[in-house]
């Protein structure tokens, strides 16, 4: 156990020392899901929020050291390998959140900085679809001193103990197959699933429109229903990545031709998934951690974020 581990510090020093010296970042892509004045969440849930105080510094801060581009001159730049003096900087958004039109938007159009918005196409203006599972088990928790789930009691009424039962119930959510997510959701959290639990936060057709027409601004997909691409049949493939592509295409009146990968770790995406957004137009796809893009990063549908926590 010991060599192993020996080993292991051995080969993470040598790929570190490697990188310094001879592969050195091109760029950033920035990860934020919703930028808004803090309040009182559940721990798991508000490291998805930043402050736009703490939003607007962080800007300003890198764009001193960076090169701000859009997901677009990203293609370019890495499909021709064009490379700059200056690293690149990208600042990403995913899911489609109001606060990303009423907080960021203004910031970063008065910084003059592009960004990308990947939005849930299923998720708009329509509020009654259970679409974003942590945030209603958030809001669940938060409403409930004691939960009955599946079998199981859960006890809610320290701050400490939502932490901990949002992370169980996170963790027997993404246990459910997705060809009965939404079924398996509904029978567990059935008695708790009142009109308020549903956020009423997202972006509608008006804002993603606007907010389509400014150049600093792109457009980008991240499939219907915000699932885990583990899936692996066409006709869901389809309806996740295509059918989305197609329903955002035909309000802004533009391609869409960038993803990210909803939830964003390697084992949340299949292999046919990624061959099927090659395959209908895709040109980037993003994951939602692993660190800067490097010079060896050369597969455009598994670039690498940086998730930025307050």
């Amino acid at each position: 156990m010991m060599f192993k581990k020996v080993r292991r510090i051995g080969r993470e020093l040598a790929e570190a020392a490697y990188n310094a010296c001879f592969n050195r970042p091109l760029g950033y892509i920035y990860m934020f899901h919703m930028v808004c004045p803090k309040a009182d969440w559940l721990q798991p849930i508000d490291e998805l929020r930043v402050s736009p105080d703490f939003f607007e510094t962080f800007l300003r801060e890198q764009q001193k050291r960076l090169d701000f581009i859009s997901i677009n001159d990203l293609h370019a730049r890495m499909s021709n390998k064009q490379h700059s003096a200056k690293p690149f900087g990208i600042i990403t958004f995913d899911d489609g959140y109001e606060d990303n039109f009423t907080y960021a938007y203004p910031i970063l159009k008065k910084l003059g900085i592009p960004f990308v918005i990947y939005v849930s196409a299923g998720l708009v203006n329509d509020h009654t679809l259970i679409w974003n599972y942590p945030l209603i088990i958030e809001h669940i928790i938060r409403k409930n001193d004691e939960l009955n789930i599946n079998g199981i009691h859960y006890i809610c009424h320290t701050q400490e103990q939502r932490n901990e039962t949002f992370l169980k119930l996170k963790g027997l959510l993404f246990s459910l197959p997705y060809a009965h997510l939404q079924k398996d959701f509904k029978r567990l959290f059935t008695k708790y699933l009142t009109d308020d639990v549903f956020p009423k936060n997202t972006l509608t057709w008006e804002h993603i429109v606007e907010l389509s027409k400014d150049p600093l601004c792109t457009i980008g997909g991240h499939t219907m229903s915000h699932c885990r691409l583990t899936i692996t049949d066409i006709a869901s493939l389809q309806y996740e990545l295509g059918e989305s592509k197609k329903l955002l295409e035909q309000h802004i009146g533009k391609p869409i031709e960038h993803l990210s990968y909803p939830y964003g770790w390697k084992n949340d995406v299949s292999i046919e998934a990624i061959a099927f957004a090659q395959q209908i137009g895709y040109k980037t796809a993003l994951r939602s951690f692993g660190g800067p893009v490097r010079k060896t990063d050369t597969d455009l549908y598994q670039l690498k974020r940086i998730m930025i926590h307050e």
